[in-house]
């Protein structure tokens, strides 16, 4: 799993981690975030938006990051989906 340096210390633990994919949750201070996974069930390395309601998230279709889930991201696609996200302005 590909982690994003500048990123790193979003990135927060998942209590639901799904046995056949790999996945990293993270969270920012505009209580958006992502949610990063690969594996069999995925398209490949794959990104969606989430926000935070306390310590709970849900996926967020509704961004002008993407109105979907990203796949088929490399290093430098993640890295620049974070930073949107990262740059959303609080809801």
């Amino acid at each position: 799993m590909i982690i994003i340096e500048e990123f790193k210390e979003y990135a927060i633990n998942n209590k639901n981690e799904n046995v056949f994919n790999k996945q990293i949750l993270y969270k920012f201070p505009n209580n958006y975030g992502a949610s990063v996974v690969s594996g069999p069930f995925t398209y490949g390395l794959e990104l969606a938006v989430i926000f935070f309601s306390n310590e709970n998230w849900d996926i967020d279709y509704d961004t002008p990051v993407t109105n979907d889930v990203l796949g088929h991201l490399n290093k430098e696609s993640l890295k620049q989906a974070l930073e949107d996200i990262y740059n959303l302005p609080i809801k």
